[in-house]
């Protein structure tokens, strides 16, 4: 539901497609996707270093259309988490943010 509300937001945003995500909506709304993620191993304070760092290296990183497409691979991949996560993977700025951002998650 939360990444079809994204990809509406997405959709309307397309013509004016930059290099940096500027809509806070946007970006709260990948930060709030990332932060329903969490599970009880991981504490809320270290879940939500983790997401800002993820929702911000997107948003400086990407523009509007690469999400957009990027959503979109990721709806097709239904409920299956670990297709959800070969698709991620193998985008390679997501790769490379979520390589950055995963040290965050440490103890």
């Amino acid at each position: 539901m939360k990444i079809k509300l994204l990809l509406t937001f997405l959709l309307f945003q397309i013509p004016f497609a930059q290099s940096e995500i500027t809509d806070k909506a946007v970006i709260t709304s990948i930060f709030d996707g990332c932060m329903s993620e969490q599970t009880s191993a991981v504490k809320t304070g270290v879940m939500l270093e983790y997401c800002a760092c993820y929702a911000n290296k997107i948003s400086l990183g990407m523009d509007i259309s690469e999400v957009y497409l990027l959503g979109m691979d990721l709806l097709a991949a239904g409920e299956d988490k670990t297709k959800q996560a070969q698709i991620a993977l193998a985008n390679k700025k997501l790769n490379e943010y979520l390589k950055d951002c995963i040290s965050r998650l440490a103890p």
